[in-house]
């Protein structure tokens, strides 16, 4: 990755746009200056913040990164443009402050987004990607080094040069892993793993399956309990369960044998007990049937006498019923007939009278009908006015708003002449500041001449006063001015002119925005007072205090007049109700009339034909005839309260009655008849039988049963144990083959992955990539020691540590310093600071050469040395600046150094100057010209 251009806004100590154009720098070798605090390692954060979203040191919070010089209204931006595996890319970060609700400079938080553009094989030629996490992300991807190796690879900061070189064979595998593509290796060492992973899983499985049929499926013989025999570890376990199950066999079979000799006792038993029971029913049968013949025999007399009533409610229910039935029918049709004539004559008579009351009432609401058209009028009258009640309601709320808008004015201007009177104190002081700087400045001018007048006059007895020209002799040099102590540079009283004239142009321009408000004030207060005016005047022409009040009136006028059309509609209605409601009587009256003669006529019929059905069934009245039908069906007389025909509803149905009477008649005869002839059979089927004692055959059963019950039990737990020790035996035999079936894999498998994983041995744990890596580490260091051999004046050697310095350590990528001059090596942690630089810079070298020099891998074009070289002697120094001097024929390779050095100042042509004031930041860019 190699910078091109970065443009910072709003950024650390740069207030304004700043850009830094490192394409500028020709031979990559240039050096970042300036005095403390000036905004030199702001520069490097300004990239990292641009890459990754967070500046470069751990101590920088994100929100620190904006200008103090400038509001939080502007956004801080960080624009990086860089050059990476032969494509440009442009990454922008902007930091934004949320203004708090209702302040003007005050914020509660911060947000940071970013954009990237990168080449694209899309028509438009680029792919633009937004999102602070994606662009990290994708960042992260393209560089191959997340922030933190970032730092640690392409900058070597004050207080972490040692930070690469002390981390662990882990971290530093993970670093060059993402800069050479180790993931080959790390996908070997993958399968290797899960492989060996999958097959221990599988051989656990297994060996979980045999100790799970043991322990949870596994029913020991009781006379085996606590048998060592049966535990996972026993190398007999198998032998030992087939010999189980064939003694389990032997025991089921003889099980077998006793229960089919108690079933055959038990069955018969049961046949005995089975035909002693069929033979004492039979007996008890014929005892039943003989009780119930003789029963039989006395309901006789009964059944003759129920058959006669039957007869006789059959012949009154089917002739004299029905001609009774049509009489009651007839002669209450003619009553009901003349009630509803009484009634309808009734009912004309009020009907009459109502539509005689309404007709009065619907003449009266003719008055009512002109008060309700009066009300209407002054209701439209009314509406009228809604108009200018609407104006009104407008002007005073523009009335409103113009008063709001003064108020706010006559505000701003009094705090605009209190600030005018502060600026104005604040101007007087900056003037003040200035005129005596002035003062003292050319006052300072008279000291510096006749210090130089004294020196002329110790050299010669007389001078000459070079802006007056008077000759001036020795012995006359207390009469010259005497120099100043304090006296001002010419910049500085310039700056303080600067700060008076800009002081002073921002008072006028308060006192012109003064006079502007006025004016605009006393504009807006006569026009409000005029159209107050016309407001009022307006307001008094209506008759009502507001639109409001002209609209409750208007709907208490139209209330009133609906109230009153409301009432004539309905005194209408009323009117209209009862005239039908009349003619409706009316007709229904006619309508009976003309029914009551053909009424009477079917009475008199129906009388003449009841007669003639009594006297052919030989009773004197309709009552009579009835009350014996309710005696025969209802086994009682009729209440005195109550009709026949109602004492009928209460009981059963004269025909189902008869009917079922008839039923019964048969259904005793029928009973007769079949008791008589089974009563024969049975005396013949059971001639010289005996009742059996049943009880004494139950005992005997009852204790055969139990007898076979346990027989049965044994064998039911015979053959369960067989069960379970036949699966118990069949499942450890599949999985006993299973494992050995796995086991010379597994003993290759095993050994393989430890040693893949570094996970065994001695001398610290040394996995598959991190040996492999080994390879690329030893070129590094190789490389290294190059440069080292120059900066240490073939002092210190670089010597790769294959093994871990304790035996549980990660190893493979640990390093060793030879000291020459001991001849003995050490931890690189051990080193001095001095020392720890140029190491450092030596190994930092050495890796950016081999990433360059391997195809495919990930470019370092880049490196920030950030102080450090105050550390080191004038000799170490003369030799690291050779070495770095030497990069500068490689014009990929930019090398930028940040530095108080005066040595380094003198000696690096291509400068980075960055120079501080009160309005910020400034770079320039000296020794890159053609």
């Amino acid at each position: 990755m190699r910078p091109i251009r970065l443009t910072m806004t709003a950024f650390g100590s740069y207030a304004q746009t700043t850009t830094v154009d490192f394409d500028r720098f020709h031979d990559g070798l240039f050096l970042i200056t300036g005095d403390t605090g000036a905004g030199k390692t702001t520069i490097f954060d300004a990239i990292v913040f641009a890459l990754y979203g967070e500046p470069s040191g751990q101590d920088r919070q994100t929100g620190m990164m904006h200008c103090d010089l400038v509001s939080r209204s502007t956004d801080t931006e960080a624009i990086l443009r860089f050059l990476h595996g032969g494509k440009e890319y442009e990454v922008k970060r902007t930091l934004h402050f949320t203004r708090k609700r209702g302040s003007e400079d005050e914020y509660t938080g911060s947000t940071v987004d970013a954009v990237l553009t990168e080449p694209s094989e899309e028509p438009s030629g680029v792919r633009t990607l937004k999102g602070s996490k994606k662009v990290t992300d994708r960042i992260t991807e393209i560089i191959g080094l997340d922030r933190n190796q970032f730092r640690q690879i392409v900058m070597l900061a004050q207080g972490e040069f040692r930070q690469f070189l002390k981390s662990d064979s882990e971290k530093k595998n993970e670093i060059l892993g993402k800069l050479f593509d180790h993931s080959i290796y790390i996908r070997y060492e993958e399968l290797i793993t899960q492989a060996c992973s999958a097959l221990r899983e599988k051989r656990r499985g297994a060996e979980e399956e045999i100790t799970g049929y043991l322990e949870k499926v596994f029913t020991q013989p009781p006379e085996t309990e606590g048998d060592v025999r049966w535990l996972a570890e026993n190398p007999r376990l198998q032998q030992d369960l087939k010999d189980l199950v064939d003694q389990d066999q032997k025991d089921r079979a003889a099980a077998e044998e006793e229960r089919r000799r108690r079933r055959a006792a038990l069955d018969q038993l049961n046949t005995a007990i089975g035909e002693a029971r069929a033979h004492n029913l039979l007996l008890e049968e014929l005892e039943g049937k003989r009780s119930h013949l003789v029963k039989l025999d006395e309901q006789k007399d009964f059944y003759e006498q129920l058959q006669k009533r039957a007869d006789l409610a059959a012949g009154i229910n089917r002739r004299v019923r029905p001609a009774v039935r049509r009489f009651t029918e007839a002669e209450q049709a003619q009553r009901e007939l003349e009630k509803r004539i009484a009634d309808l004559a009734e009912r004309l008579k009020q009907d009459r009278q109502k539509r005689e009351e309404a007709d009065a009432v619907a003449r009266a609401d003719e008055q009512k009908q002109k008060e309700a058209e009066q009300y209407a009028e002054e209701a439209r009258r009314l509406r009228t006015l809604l108009p200018a009640y609407q104006q009104l309601k407008e002007a005073e709320e523009d009335l409103k708003t113009r008063r709001e808008k003064l108020k706010l004015s006559q505000n701003r201007l009094t705090k605009l002449k209190q600030d005018a009177a502060e600026k104005g104190t604040e101007v007087l002081r900056a003037k003040e500041s200035y005129d005596t700087q002035y003062r003292q400045f050319f006052d300072g001018q008279s000291g510096l001449l006749a210090e130089e007048i004294r020196r002329k006059l110790e050299e010669e007895d007389a001078t000459v006063c070079p802006v007056c020209g008077t000759e001036i002799h020795r012995g006359q040099e207390q009469n010259l001015a005497s120099l100043a102590q304090d006296m001002p540079t010419q910049k500085d009283v310039d700056q303080a002119k600067k700060n008076f004239e800009s002081l002073d142009a921002g008072y006028a321009e308060m006192l012109r925005q003064g006079e502007a408000l006025e004016t605009s004030i006393r504009s807006d207060m006569d026009e409000l007072t005029i159209r107050e005016g016309e407001a009022e005047k307006q307001k008094q022409n209506l008759p009502y205090e507001n639109e409001a009040a002209v609209e409750q009136k208007i709907s208490q006028l139209d209330g009133q007049r609906s109230d009153i059309e409301n009432m004539i509609r309905a005194h209408q209605e009323t009117n209209a109700a009862a005239q039908k409601e009349y003619n409706t009587t009316k007709g229904a009256l006619e309508v009976e009339k003309e029914k009551l003669p053909q009424a009477e006529t079917l009475t008199g019929k129906t009388a003449e034909e009841l007669d003639k059905v009594l006297a052919e069934a030989g009773f004197r009245s309709a009552e009579e005839a009835m009350r014996i039908l309710v005696e025969a069906v209802c086994g009682r007389s009729p209440d005195p309260s109550e009709t026949a025909e109602e004492a009928l509803s209460k009981g059963p149905d004269p025909e189902e009655w008869i009917e079922q009477v008839r039923q019964r008649q048969q259904a005793f005869a029928s009973d007769f008849k079949n008791t008589q002839e089974r009563i024969q059979e049975l005396e013949i089927q059971t001639k010289d039988w005996e009742k059996a004692d049943l009880q004494k055959l139950q005992v005997e059963i009852d204790a055969a049963d139990q007898v076979y019950e346990a027989a049965d039990e044994v064998l039911r737990v015979k053959k369960e144990l067989l069960q379970n020790h036949q699966k118990v035996a069949e499942g450890i035999a599949e999985e006993k083959m299973k494992l050995a079936q796995s086991a010379p894999a597994w003993k290759i498998l095993s050994r393989l992955s430890a040693l893949a994983a570094g996970s065994s041995g001695d001398g610290g744990k040394l996995s598959f990539d991190r040996y492999v890596m080994g390879a690329t580490f030893r070129e590094i260091i190789e490389k290294a020691n190059f440069r080292l051999e120059i900066l240490s004046g073939g002092q210190y050697q670089l010597v790769h540590q294959m093994q871990g310095y304790r035996k549980n350590a990660k190893a493979g990528l640990d390093i060793e310093v030879l000291d020459r001059n001991t001849g003995r090596q050490r931890e690189s942690a051990s080193l001095s600071g001095g020392e720890s630089f140029i190491v450092s810079l030596a190994l930092a070298l050495g890796l950016s050469d081999v990433v360059r020099s391997h195809a495919g891998g990930q470019s370092l074009d880049t490196l920030f040395i950030d102080e450090g070289f105050g550390s080191l002697d004038d000799d170490v120094l003369d030799k690291a600046m050779n070495v770095l001097g030497g990069l500068t024929g490689d014009d990929h390779q930019l090398v930028g150094i940040i530095s108080h050095v005066s040595r380094l100042e003198e000696s690096i042509v291509q400068k980075l100057v960055v120079s501080g004031s009160p309005e910020g930041s400034r770079v320039r860019i000296v020794g890159t010209e053609d």
